[in-house]
């Protein structure tokens, strides 16, 4: 573990079920960032009748990375996004405004149910947020964590 930019950021979380079914023996990094230390923080997605989703933002110390998982809770075929939105602090070049970096993945579905983004590396001060949708017919929901400072 080497937990930087460079080996923490861009990749998945996990890998998808159809790669873990092809792969001859253990993948490389499979879930290595996912561990006891692993905390996460959930916001739910609500149409008009109740809950058809969550949003939820991973933080992994041992990565010093996170990730957003957007699931889908009802029995309808629903286009989802998961994005990560990591607000950078101001500096004496930026009038100490934030600037916003998000990580978004859109249509890679790869349980059927659920939506995840690629690992994206805390950069140091900055706060994170998770943002998810789930798209129901004509009907789009949507809903989002809090921002959060790790580290």
């Amino acid at each position: 573990m080497d937990p930087e930019p460079l080996t923490c950021d861009g990749i998945l979380p996990r890998a998808p079920s159809d790669f873990q079914i092809l792969a001859h023996g253990k993948i490389p990094g499979q879930a290595a960032c996912i561990d006891q230390k692993s905390k996460h923080y959930q916001a739910n997605i609500d149409d008009k009748y109740g809950q058809i989703g969550t949003i939820t933002l991973w933080w992994l110390p041992t990565c010093q990375s996170v990730f957003a998982y957007t699931t889908n809770l009802i029995d309808l075929p629903a286009q989802m996004v998961a994005q990560v939105v990591v607000m950078l602090p101001g500096n004496r070049w930026t009038n100490a405004q934030q600037r916003a970096t998000v990580t978004m993945a859109k249509g890679a579905d790869f349980t059927g149910r659920a939506l995840w983004t690629t690992l994206v590396w805390r950069y140091p001060g900055a706060q994170v947020a998770a943002c998810g949708a789930v798209n129901v017919g004509k009907g789009s929901y949507s809903a989002c964590t809090p921002f959060y400072s790790f580290g």
